[in-house]
Order: structure tokens, then C-alpha cells, then sequence
């Protein structure tokens, strides 16, 4: 992910990669997604999933649950950089 989406051979492989998975109707989930212009350019894609530092740093089981529980609840902004409503 570190050189989308300005380095052309990145993209080329993440567009065959994407397309490849795509035909085999696959879903495609993007790891390591850090920036919004990788989110955006993925998204452009057709990637349908994301994880990675843009939507949140790693939390502990019970932070995941108290996610899922309440989606729209900010963690404490040390453990998140982002707001929910922002994805």
C-alpha cells in the first residue's frame, strides 16, 4: 500500500489484483490502508473492504467489542485518529 496511489507499478499490480479477484467473484479487502487518498483510490477500484491505521490503530478484544456494540462512539482519541462518521 505505501506507494498508492502515485506509483504507477503499485497501481498496476493493486488494478490486476482487484480485477483477477473480481472475476472469480471474489470480495477484495485491502490491508494496510493508512491515508485517505489510499482509501479513495482502492475505493475507485471496487475494493469492497478495508482494514489499517486509517480507520483504526489495533485495539484490544474488548475495545473491538465495545466497537460493534456502539459503532458510532469514538474511542479516546490516543487509540483512534479519525472519527466513525468520517468512514
Amino acid at each position: 500500500m505505501d506507494g498508492l496511489p502515485y506509483d504507477p507499478e503499485d497501481q498496476s499490480i493493486t488494478q490486476a489484483i482487484i480485477a483477477l479477484s473480481h472475476s472469480m467473484h471474489m470480495t477484495v479487502i485491502a490491508e494496510g490502508v493508512e491515508t485517505t487518498e489510499q482509501h479513495i483510490y482502492l475505493n475507485s477500484l471496487g475494493c469492497e473492504e478495508y482494514q489499517g491505521y486509517y480507520f483504526s490503530r489495533p485495539v484490544s478484544a474488548e475495545q473491538a467489542s465495545q466497537i460493534i456494540r456502539e459503532p458510532y462512539k469514538l474511542l479516546p482519541p490516543a487509540e483512534n485518529d479519525i472519527s466513525r462518521d468520517a468512514i
